[in-house]
C-alpha cells in the first residue's frame, strides 16, 4: 500500500511540474504547422518522380551547355 502512494505522489509532482512548464513555454502551432507542410512537399516531389502530381508547379530549370561550347 505505502508503495502505490509513493507512486501516486510522484505521479502527482510529474503532472503538476508538467503543467507549469506547459505555462511558461506554450506549443508552437505555427512552427510545427509549417514544418508538416514542408514534410508533405517533400513527399509530393519525391512522389512526383514517379507520376505526375497535378498541384505541383512544374519547374524547369536551363541546361549550361559549356561543354559543347555553345
Amino acid at each position: 500500500m505505502r508503495l502505490q502512494s509513493f507512486f501516486y505522489l510522484i505521479y502527482g509532482v510529474y503532472l503538476v511540474y508538467l503543467t507549469n512548464a506547459v505555462k511558461k513555454q506554450p506549443f508552437q502551432w505555427e512552427m510545427h504547422i509549417s514544418d508538416e507542410l514542408k514534410r508533405k512537399q517533400r513527399f509530393y516531389r519525391l512522389a512526383n518522380l514517379f507520376t505526375d502530381v497535378p498541384h505541383l508547379k512544374k519547374q524547369v530549370k536551363k541546361e549550361e551547355h559549356t561543354w559543347i561550347g555553345l
